[in-house]
């Protein structure tokens, strides 16, 4: 029997930063609207300690791996957590 699993679940920056959790919080949802051109209307992001939740809906699984890598990209972020659902066709 063959299973697959994840591969990468979260990545972990260990890179030195003077960004706290509010300048993430602040910064990361401008950063995926103007980098990753993404909709953060139906986007919430949660940072604790560096470590970044994404939770709501993006158009495409595309638009979910965007978001992923530019959360990761993000000065002081040590892991992400990418629990972004693909909306429905025609939800928006």
């Amino acid at each position: 029997m063959v299973r697959r699993q994840p591969l990468v679940i979260g990545v972990e920056n260990t890179g030195s930063s003077s960004s706290d959790d509010q300048t993430i919080r602040e910064t990361l949802p401008h950063t995926l609207s103007n980098e990753a051109g993404l909709n953060t209307a139906t986007i919430n992001v949660i940072v604790n300690s560096g470590a970044v939740q994404l939770w709501g809906l993006v158009g495409s699984g595309t638009e979910k791996k965007a978001a992923q890598v530019s959360a990761e990209n993000t000065p002081g972020v040590k892991a992400v957590e990418n629990h972004l659902g693909q909306a429905p066709i025609g939800a928006w």
